[in-house]
């Protein structure tokens, strides 16, 4: 495999190899081997949700993941492992911590750099909730406690330590410890939720085994449905140099009801309590798509830039998606940012730098007057790859409707569309391919942007059944599956006709190397 290492300095980079991860050989067996992405993680076979404890420790990167590894369905949560030098090539692991008298749910991991938890000097130590059911005949008669495990081998082989639990308050729903060091506290911090109470808990340790509460958060933004996956970090303000502020992600419903999604809350945290800078009613989203959820940061990255690794799919239809021998997989890790506009401070996102460097060939256009042509083919059908990066700036006038069509055939496409008129940017899947396995399944998402009288600069990454768009430099992003046949493999660009004027500024369009991948 060629090897790619990730340096953070400033942004993600190429550097010189310590050790090459190498890729397992996967099952091809499948009648659905067309979907499989090729640089999103996915198992080798059966059910995989949200990425755990994930960190980077000496030139690797480290993810684990709730997995079922007995079938394709949710149950019998255990930790899944991977790592990867570059975020994009990834080798599976053994299973890295099992299903006992309790399940494994979500969690985070660190490296005990200075050895306060006794275990060893940069020893790996994983916090995760247990799920024990109390009644086999009634499974919704559980209990949820915080435990702890570790790996003195850079997480190849685990020990739960002996007197967990760490943290038990005799609740039925109390998950998703996320830990990480704070500097100008010298103490660990744990961010864990009370699900169902709409709450963030803070605890503060200064051994990883003892802890004691610091404060709580919520409710506060959108508590229509339960609060999970906590992360909390800071983040530098890119428009206001010297400028630090909090980011609290909370997984919980998204921009569309009854479904679930992910809000994030900006403001301060002193070690003790976080404040939010916005209306306790203000929901701020991280991801305006149907399918990007439980995602959490990487801890230990160099420069402490933030890398942020979501699980692409969601819990209304997650069960039913039709592709075998795995159901489901990550999303394409994001660099965050943050930057102050008029209404305060909100969350960027980018597609990792290393994506740049897969490209094999790329097409490039400037200024055509798309409303003129109505649509302009960049691929056919019958093209060889399908792993796609597209790029836009559009110049339109206060009625055009444009856009990109991917996955593209004579019955199939999945649309990113603008509408000048209403400000507002769609992902129509309801052509996409196989849309017939759940009735939730066919949407139609949208994100309001008034660009003010400025360009649209749009990026879609596509991978054999993954869209990720990225709208105004990462200030809206949109993720969702899709599931298109094998033929559906075409590109385009479009304004339609009647409709207002639309000038593509500059494109470009390029096809993704499939060397040495799924």
């Amino acid at each position: 495999m060629r090897t790619i290492i990730v340096a953070f300095v400033g942004v993600l980079a190429l550097s010189s190899c310590t050790s090459a991860v190498k890729e397992n050989q996967l099952p091809t067996d499948s009648t659905t081997v067309h979907l499989r992405p090729r640089f999103h993680f996915t198992p080798q076979k059966f059910w995989t949700n949200d990425p755990n404890g994930l960190l980077y420790h000496q030139g690797e990167f480290h993810l684990f993941f709730q997995h079922n590894p007995y079938d394709k369905v949710w149950g019998h949560m255990h930790w899944g492992h991977a790592i990867s030098n570059d975020l994009l090539h990834w080798q599976e692991l053994p299973i890295a911590i099992a299903e006992d008298s309790a399940m494994i749910f979500s969690g985070s991991a660190v490296v005990d750099q200075k050895n306060t938890a006794g275990f060893g000097e940069n020893a790996f130590v994983a916090f995760y909730t247990a799920h024990r059911i109390l009644d086999p005949a009634h499974p919704d008669h559980y209990r949820q406690t915080q435990c702890l495990a570790y790996s003195t081998d850079k997480g190849r082989t685990w020990t739960k330590y002996d007197k967990n639990p760490i943290l038990d308050l005799g609740k039925k729903d109390f998950r998703d410890p996320k830990v990480f060091w704070h500097e100008e506290s010298q103490k660990w911090i744990m961010v864990v939720n009370l699900p169902t109470e709409r709450k963030t808990q803070f605890y503060g340790s200064n051994n990883l085994k003892n802890w004691h509460l610091l404060s709580e958060f919520g409710p506060e933004g959108n508590t229509a449905i339960p609060w999970e996956c906590p992360d909390l970090f800071s983040l530098p303000v890119e428009n206001q140099p010297g400028k630090q502020k909090w980011v609290l992600l909370i997984s919980a419903e998204g921009p569309y009801p009854g479904f679930q999604g992910m809000q994030y809350f900006v403001g301060d945290f002193d070690g003790v309590r976080f404040k939010n800078d916005n209306p306790p009613d203000k929901p701020l989203y991280v991801d305006y798509g149907r399918d990007y959820f439980a995602a959490v940061t990487f801890n230990h990255t160099p420069n402490n830039r933030r890398v942020l690794l979501g699980w692409l799919s969601n819990w209304a239809y997650a069960n039913q998606v039709p592709t075998h021998p795995w159901r489901n997989g990550m999303a394409l890790p994001r660099m965050l940012y943050l930057q102050k506009e008029p209404e305060g401070y909100r969350l960027l996102q980018q597609p990792i730098p290393t994506v740049d460097f897969l490209a094999r060939s790329a097409i490039k256009h400037v200024n055509i007057d798309l409303h003129r042509i109505g649509e302009l083919e960049i691929t056919t059908p019958n093209r060889e790859n399908d792993f796609y990066d597209a790029e836009g700036t559009f110049e339109f006038a206060d009625d055009a409707v444009f856009g990109f069509k991917i996955f593209k055939s004579d019955t199939e496409e999945t649309v990113i569309r603008y509408n000048a008129a209403r400000k507002k940017l769609y992902l129509d899947r309801s052509r996409s391919g196989n849309t017939t396995f759940s009735p939730k399944f066919t949407t139609l998402d949208s994100v309001d942007i008034d660009t003010n009288g400025e360009p649209l600069a749009l990026r879609v990454i596509f991978d054999r059944s993954t869209v990720e768009v990225f709208a105004q430099k990462g200030r809206y992003v949109m993720s969702n599956v899709v599931f298109p046949s094998v033929k559906s493999r075409g590109v385009s660009v479009f304004a339609e006709k009647g409709k207002g004027r639309v000038r593509l500024v500059n494109a470009s369009f390029r096809d993704l190397m499939a060397e040495n991948n799924r």
